[in-house]
């Protein structure tokens, strides 16, 4: 049997924004969770679609890890966040 190379107990990362993320909002708090990783609810339909097509893509580019640099999703970060809030990021770093 193969040993697991997690430490032993502890909170992993996902359980560890979940715990973050109780308090605000059983205070009332609106949180917006961007993340991938622990989003709210099922991505909208569009984003499935685009989603599934991209696992079914022959292209090497759209199967690597993506992130700003990813020529599958060129600027995605800036794309990202603006896609979720009513304000321009032109002419900000990102």
């Amino acid at each position: 049997m193969r040993k697991s190379l997690l430490p032993a107990g502890g909170v992993n990362l996902f359980q560890g924004i979940k715990i973050k993320c109780r308090e605000p909002e059983a205070s009332g708090q609106k949180l917006y969770r961007l993340s991938i990783g622990q989003p709210a609810g099922p991505a909208l339909l569009s984003a499935r679609k685009a989603a599934a097509e991209a696992v079914m893509s022959d292209k090497e580019t759209m199967h690597e890890y993506q992130d700003n640099g990813s020529p599958g999703i060129p600027d995605f970060a800036r794309r990202f966040i603006q896609a979720h809030f009513d304000f321009s990021l032109v002419g900000k770093d990102m």
